[in-house]
């Protein structure tokens, strides 16, 4: 189902039936929840067409790259709990870096999802080292993973593994 589809659903039972306020409530987050996804979908697709015309302007802006990782822990707290996983960012030391926000938040924020709908269970542990010259961020989890073979391949546009790995297991 598209966010739309879900939106317009959800928005014809809250018109059509009457609810207890508890229940409207309920209703209105999912509709919010849909309507950011919705967002994010748009805001790729605009990200895309300027990939494609080679227009994307990488910000170079000092941020902390410690404060970024702990913020999108807290995002993907409940959602890998919710899946059963335990989940962790180790990001102990403070880590200034240059560079682009959003565009890192991008990066984090797929490689994070991915690692949640991957994996079937376990745990997913995020961990952040700095050294006097750079930066490591490491997003491990204990998912099937992708096999060495196909590492190169998963950052060409609209690639997927193999078509035997269900959405389930990769």
């Amino acid at each position: 189902r598209t966010p739309l589809c879900a939106m317009r659903g959800e928005a014809e039972v809250l018109l059509l039936k009457p609810r207890a306020p508890e229940e409207y409530q309920e209703g209105l987050v999912h509709f919010i929840e849909e309507f950011d996804r919705l967002n994010q979908m748009i805001s790729d697709l605009i990200l895309l067409s300027k990939s494609d015309a080679f227009q994307i302007e990488l910000k170079r802006d000092p941020l902390r790259l410690d404060l970024l990782l702990k913020e999108l822990g807290h995002l993907f707290q409940v959602l890998a709990e919710q899946k059963g996983l335990s989940f962790e960012v180790d990001a102990p030391e403070e880590a200034r870096v240059v560079g682009d926000k959003a565009r890192l938040q991008q990066l984090f924020t797929s490689l994070i999802d991915n690692a949640i709908k991957y994996t079937p269970g376990g745990s997913i542990r995020i961990t952040l080292k700095r050294n006097p010259d750079t930066v490591h961020v490491k997003i491990k989890d204990t998912g099937i993973g992708v096999p060495e073979e196909e590492r190169e391949k998963i950052f060409q546009r609209f690639y997927r593994v193999e078509k035997s790995r269900s959405r389930e297991t990769g």
